[in-house]
């Protein structure tokens, strides 16, 4: 027998009204009219030539050329996720053939396929055995019990719900596509508020309804210490924004101070930034350099008491900059990086990240993490941007979500863990290597991109690796303030 599934058109109108009054209607839904009639079919088709594609798949079931029956997904996205709801009918006489187990198995290929869905689902009456078996065979699996699940000719019966998401075979079928959000300080003249702006609100990271008065603080979606000024995240409320703050902020900022202090990103306050270690400071003004168009980077030395140094001398006197009283948590980078994507990406996708959410909220540390790829890269700036991409198909073989965080010139990319797709540490480094691979070859290949690891949740100090690089003949020029015009000048030519 040869089973085949054919759209509907307005042809097939005699033949649709023959079925929805032929159809054994013992485990039907009462949305199907009693008697089927010429305004029923014509409104029904019309709603599916309208959202044919968009809102669902409807097909027509024809064995061996004759109309047998119907069969529809229909979209019933909850919760930010891409959801169908399956349903079928055959005439009696074609019951027990196979033919709507070969029905269901092309319907979820084209469902899945067509509509970009992350599961189908199924709601059967109890005591639908067939239903069950058919659904069964097709890989769809017990969900469920609804207890008076629906209402039948006035009756309240039970309901079982079954329920299939994409499986390997579908995955190979979606070719990966990624959505990509850009936030960009430079796109901007002035602040970009994301999520819901009006209280009463939920806050995105603890759940809580709360009004107005629970938002009365700016919440930087990244930390202001790092040079944000201008995405801020709109439904935190002031209790978490505080609490995050408190855990993770002077981590990130210990992480990223030399940096920071290099690209002249200034502090809270306005000040300019000054790293100071356990044997040097180093500040880098805002004053223009008096020879060149380099920033001017002024370091005092507490062990330097020869003022009769070569280049040479300076360049190893740097490489003894000691900055283990800078200390932070690794993972405690980790955590403060998926804040920041998890403030940026549309509320509802948050929903996906509950366990992220308590992980980066907790005192507790996981024992691994997946790795992230970091890089130097030309600097793009004072102030941090951020891209995400979003994943538009359900393909399970690559991440949900994957961000990258440049801060001044660093750059990170990075899948953010616990994902409810994810099974553990290996799956999140599976995807984000697939995510890698196509990514790099789509962009033409990237270099200079080593993993890093952050799960360590040990304080550890600030490793400082100045190799300074003199370039042949160099002297050094000692310079002196000229009293008149305030500027740095040679010291009468002495060098």
């Amino acid at each position: 027998m040869t089973i085949t599934l054919h759209k509907w058109t307005i042809a097939d109108k005699p033949a649709l009204m023959a079925l929805c009054n032929a159809v054994d209607r013992t485990f039907l839904s009462d949305r199907l009219p009693y008697p089927y009639t010429e305004a029923d079919a014509d409104w029904w088709l019309g709603m599916v030539a309208e959202n044919e594609g968009k809102e669902g798949v409807w097909r027509s079931i024809w064995a061996d050329g004759q109309l047998v029956g119907s069969i529809s997904v229909e979209r019933k996205d909850e919760s930010g996720q891409a959801i169908g709801e399956i349903g079928y009918m055959i005439l009696t006489p074609f019951w027990s053939q196979g033919i709507g187990t070969e029905a269901v198995r092309q319907m979820c290929e084209i469902a899945f396929e067509g509509l970009h869905l992350e599961s189908v689902s199924a709601m059967v009456f109890e005591g639908n055995r067939a239903s069950v078996r058919v659904l069964e065979k097709n890989e769809f699996r017990l969900k469920k019990m609804v207890a008076g699940g629906v209402v039948k000719g006035g009756m309240v019966m039970d309901a079982r719900v079954y329920h299939r998401i994409v499986s390997h075979e579908d995955n190979r079928k979606n070719p990966v596509t990624y959505i990509v959000r850009m936030f960009d300080p430079e796109k901007f003249s002035g602040k970009v508020f994301n999520g819901q702006k009006d209280a009463p609100k939920r806050c995105r990271f603890c759940g809580r309804v709360l009004d107005a008065s629970h938002f009365s603080k700016e919440a930087h979606a990244i930390s202001i210490s790092l040079g944000n000024t201008k995405f801020i995240c709109a439904d935190e409320c002031d209790e978490c924004n505080e609490s995050f703050g408190r855990k993770l902020e002077n981590d990130i900022t210990n992480f990223f101070q030399v940096f920071l202090s290099l690209y002249q990103v200034p502090k809270r306050n306005g000040k300019e930034r000054q790293v100071t270690g356990r044997n040097f400071e180093m500040q880098t003004s805002s004053k223009p350099h008096p020879f060149s168009d380099l920033p001017l980077i002024s370091f005092h030395m507490r062990n330097w008491k020869n003022e009769n140094l070569s280049p040479e001398d300076v360049a190893e006197l740097m490489k003894e900059f000691d900055l283990s009283n800078k200390t932070y948590v690794p993972q405690n980078i980790y955590k403060a990086i998926c804040k920041y994507a998890l403030s940026l990406m549309p509320h509802s996708m948050t929903l996906h990240y509950q366990k992220t959410i308590e992980w980066i909220q907790n005192d507790s540390f996981e024992s691994a993490l997946p790795n992230i790829k970091m890089a130097s890269i030309d600097g793009k700036g004072n102030e941090p941007f951020m891209i995400l991409f979003r994943r538009e198909v359900h393909n399970n073989e690559y991440p949900l979500c994957v961000a990258s965080l440049c801060v001044t010139n660093i750059q990170m990319f990075y899948i953010i863990p616990f994902c409810d797709e994810s099974a553990g540490v290996e799956c999140d480094n599976a995807q984000f290597g697939a995510f890698w691979k196509q990514f790099t070859k789509a962009v033409g290949g990237i270099d200079g991109y080593d993993d890093c690891e952050l799960s360590n949740a040990q304080r550890t100090g600030f490793k400082f690796d100045f190799d300074l690089k003199i370039e042949p003949g160099a002297e050094i020029m000692r310079l002196k303030k000229d009293s008149d015009s305030g500027q740095w000048v040679a010291d009468n030519g002495v060098k």
